[in-house]
């Protein structure tokens, strides 16, 4: 008896217990409902460069500048330049993952996550360009190691530009257009990419289509237009941490020139104060310009040795950049022979066809 009576009471105690915490669960469901933004209200999630929250708000509209939407019935307007990523509502988790990836640079993961949409079920615009972008983006990283064809790619990144003119990511792809096509040779399309690009309203993307178009009249011969320019943008100044990297490259890009019109004491010291005040680990990609131009100086100096060991800095070290490498390895293979070492040679040319074979370094070959 003692033993049903405590089960009894037990069992009473318990639901008791579980009828509160329905009771509990209704209330709080009721207030969620009643102070909870709808679906149409806080859909959308925007992430600026830098910061680890998102603005959440109901997305009014995209241009290719930027974008503007409600927060709390009050409209922001946030620039392109400014736009880290968006999560849009009703985004498929494909498309979620494939945009975690590619911030990981796992782009072929990516694109396998993407290929899963099934995009006849799609038919939000915003989503609809969220995914072209992923797309497109995946192509243009894989070419430059050779997992995608370069010609497939600016393919991709083309109809992007052509059906996808209002997106925010407009002007992000209007620029690896303009990369890719300088990257095989195409120089008359790259030019007009950085033009276009340079009709942005953000300026930051003004300053990066102007430092771009200099690299491109550089790649053309035109040192003297490329150095102009060069000189201009380094001549700024910005708080902007990533304008302050495109600075300083227009600096490397400065020195370059110097070293490919005989300035070579100039160059080498403008370079060397940027070595002693960089970042090697943190500034990869520029850390590659800089010893391509070190490379260049030397080469124009006579001196192969002292060049082969900047450019080995490219290849060895800084070889992140694959139109930097692409660019050292082509001239290692030109020392090697001025030093009579045809096998280092023989070995990076073929580094240089297998990795870059339809880059404009291995077509120059």
């Amino acid at each position: 008896m003692i033993e049903s009576r405590l089960e009894y009471e037990a069992e009473n105690t318990v639901m008791c217990q579980f009828k509160k915490y329905l009771a509990s669960m209704m209330w709080f469901a009721i207030g969620v409902f009643l102070i909870a933004p709808s679906a149409t209200e806080a859909n959308d999630q925007i992430y600026k460069a830098g910061a680890a929250t998102a603005i959440r708000g109901p997305i009014d509209a995209v241009t290719s500048d930027g974008i503007s939407l409600k927060v709390n019935g009050v409209t922001q307007n946030i620039p392109s330049g400014e736009i880290d990523r968006i999560i849009f509502f009703g985004s498929p988790s494909e498309l979620l993952r494939a945009q975690a990836q590619v911030r990981q640079q796992q782009y072929e993961e990516a694109k396998n996550a993407l290929a899963g949409i099934d995009k006849s079920q799609v038919t939000a615009k915003f989503v609809i360009q969220e995914i072209a972008y992923c797309e497109a983006v995946c192509d243009h990283e894989m070419s430059k190691d050779g997992r995608t064809k370069r010609a497939d790619a600016s393919t991709a990144l083309a109809g992007f530009v052509q059906t996808h003119k209002d997106s925010f990511h407009y002007y992000d792809i209007v620029q690896r257009t303009g990369d890719l096509a300088k990257s095989m040779g195409n120089y008359e399309v790259a030019v007009g990419a950085y033009n276009e690009l340079q009709m942005a309203v953000d300026t930051g993307i003004q300053l990066i289509a102007r430092v771009s178009l200099a690299s491109t009249l550089f790649s053309q011969g035109d040192f003297q237009q490329a150095q102009g320019i060069y000189q201009q943008v380094a001549a700024t100044d910005s708080e902007s941490p990533k304008l302050r990297a495109m600075i300083r490259l227009a600096k490397v890009g400065h020195a370059h020139c110097q070293a490919e019109t005989g300035q070579i004491a100039e160059a080498i010291a403008a370079l060397d104060v940027i070595i002693k005040d960089g970042e090697p680990l943190a500034e990869k990609d520029l850390f590659a310009r800089v010893y391509n131009a070190r490379g260049a100086a030397f080469r124009q100096a006579d001196q192969p040795k002292d060049a082969v060991l900047a450019y080995l800095h490219t290849d060895k070290l800084f070889n992140q950049n694959e139109d930097a490498h692409a660019e050292a390895l082509y001239y290692l293979s030109q020392l090697w022979e001025q030093l009579n070492k045809s096998d280092r040679a023989k070995q990076d040319r073929q580094l240089l066809r297998t990795r870059y074979g339809d880059s404009v370094w291995a077509k120059k070959q």
